[in-house]
């Protein structure tokens, strides 16, 4: 995680210049919605690894709950984004606040399924 902060503070804060500067005008939104994905980006880039505890310890249908977090995630985001009337920019907001809500159920889930496995809690 520490690794990832760095480039994440960086997409965050120039991501819209640095898009418009590398790809021209036209570009600058693609980096606005980059900057608001970063924070989706590092939790992704945390929980991927830990991901196969579950595989390691055999409790593949912890993995569900994850997965049905994640479906919640883009449907609320895309669907309740255009219901609500968010603009693209603030649906991907959404979108990425709610994945990386998932990504910390995911990690608690992999928290649980270690507590099954080891009989002590993390």
């Amino acid at each position: 995680m520490l690794l990832g902060l760095g480039p994440t503070a960086m997409m965050i804060m120039f991501g819209t210049r640095l898009f418009g500067w590398a790809f021209g005008e036209s570009w600058a939104l693609a980096g606005t919605m980059a900057a608001a994905m970063a924070p989706w980006a590092l939790a992704q880039l945390v929980i991927s690894p830990l991901s196969r505890i579950v595989f390691v310890v055999g409790r593949q249908e912890f993995k569900l709950i994850y997965d049905i977090a994640a479906l919640t995630a883009v449907v609320l985001a895309l669907y309740g984004g255009q219901a609500m009337g968010l603009s693209l920019t603030g649906s991907v907001i959404a979108l990425s606040g709610l994945n990386i809500v998932a990504y910390g159920i995911y990690f608690l889930v992999l928290l649980r399924s270690l507590d099954n496995v080891t009989g002590k809690e993390f």
